[in-house]
């Protein structure tokens, strides 16, 4: 299940991303609930993806202080909010950054 920091789950989150040590991700039902695929180790990088209903589209969340390990079938998965100012992409070999 993925939750805010009250407890109380998600709402409108589309996606569940591990990204360390292995990135995996999962669809997230209107319960707060998916199926992350992981292997036996343990996943401490969670962030969650949800739309804006603004022309930004989407809005992250980020994990706190989350820790999965191998014994885990279920866990409970903590994201809280985080305002990202966006990034450029830039021609050639230069991949763009932070928009100012």
């Amino acid at each position: 299940m993925v939750v805010d920091p009250d407890g109380e789950p998600l709402e409108g989150l589309e996606q569940l991303l591990v990204l360390t040590p292995f990135p995996s991700s999962t669809s997230i039902d209107e319960n707060g609930v998916g199926q992350l695929p992981m292997l036996s180790t343990t996943y401490t990088e969670f962030r969650g993806l949800a739309p804006r209903g603004d022309d930004v589209g989407y809005m992250w969340y980020e994990g706190v202080k989350n820790v999965v390990g191998p014994q885990d079938d279920e866990a409970v998965i903590v994201l809280d909010p985080t305002e990202i100012k966006g990034m450029n992409a830039g021609n050639g070999v230069n991949m763009g950054g932070p928009l100012r």
